[in-house]
């Protein structure tokens, strides 16, 4: 944290859902109350804005698209909030917004003391789906012991292409992978219900 930085931040976000659902969402991340398109906190007043800039075509371009998301937030701290508080909490907020599968960047002064660096230019958030899918890249080697060789290596092969596909499909939807997974999983429980 740097004297006189100015703590200023937007975080630009790319969801499909409503601005009120947002702004809900917001609020109920920071544990705020909503005032109008205000989230108010202990610890800042969000603004939960329309992105007049978006453009659906742009938002996917690299390394800026994320200024052509539909929505953004703005925000300061309280004035009676210690630097370090605000941004964690700005921090958190970030992590709460990519929980939900969406797209965030914050853009201010302070992005290298964030999560992921903010969201801009950070390794793609995306990557956690092969873990999570097919596991670490430990556990994603074939013990050499194993009794089937072939068979392994035709699992991990399947397991990639798989992670791959997903990754695409998760893409061209703008949503994350894990929330088509948690999707889907949901679907085959109901049809197991049934």
């Amino acid at each position: 944290m740097q004297p006189n930085q100015n703590l200023y931040c937007k975080i630009l976000i790319s969801t499909d859902v409503s601005e009120d659902v947002l702004l809900k969402k917001v609020a109920s991340i920071t544990s705020g109350r909503i005032d109008q398109w205000t989230v108010v906190t202990e610890w800042s007043e969000i603004d939960v804005v329309s992105n007049d800039d978006f453009n659906e075509t742009k938002s996917g371009e690299v390394p800026d698209g994320f200024l052509f998301y539909p929505y953004y937030i703005d925000m300061e701290p309280d004035k009676d909030v210690f630097c370090e508080k605000y941004i964690s909490e700005v921090g958190s907020l970030l992590k709460g917004l990519w929980e939900q599968g969406w797209k965030a960047v914050a853009a201010c002064d302070f992005e290298h003391e964030l999560p992921e660096k903010g969201g801009y230019r950070a390794p793609d958030l995306n990557h956690s789906l092969k873990s999570s899918v097919i596991g670490s890249e430990e556990e994603r080697q074939i013990p050499e012991d194993h009794s089937d060789t072939n068979t392994g290596k035709k699992a991990f092969l399947v397991d990639e292409l798989l992670a791959g596909r997903l990754t695409e499909i998760a893409e061209s939807k703008q949503t994350p992978p894990e929330a088509l997974i948690e999707l889907w999983l949901k679907e085959k429980i109901l049809e197991a219900q049934a």
